[in-house]
């Protein structure tokens, strides 16, 4: 699983043992080498209705962020961040 996830077994069992907080992207990456979705980690949790719309807003920048770092090309990515950046002022103004 270490390998599966870019980590070492002890960094999985701490995070297994709730030693150390899971963060998006390893979480992310879990769920990927388990072969489910992320959402499959809160299975049986009772959302609130200030914190289920931020979940999914969460899961969204999570898809975003995975897409953006296997783009292959840097100019891409910069193109996009630049794309991003416009459409955030176009809407302040």
């Amino acid at each position: 699983m270490a390998e599966r996830v870019g980590g070492s077994a002890q960094q999985v069992r701490k995070y297994e043992t709730g030693v150390n907080r899971v963060s998006a992207e390893r979480l992310f990456r879990l769920a990927e080498a388990l072969e489910t979705e992320v959402a499959y980690f809160f299975t049986g949790l009772e959302p609130t209705a200030e914190v289920a719309p931020a979940s999914a807003e969460r899961q969204r920048a999570l898809l975003l962020a995975r897409d953006f770092t296997r783009l292959p090309d840097q100019g891409h990515r910069e193109a996009l961040c630049l794309l991003a950046r416009a459409l955030a002022d176009a809407q302040i103004k």
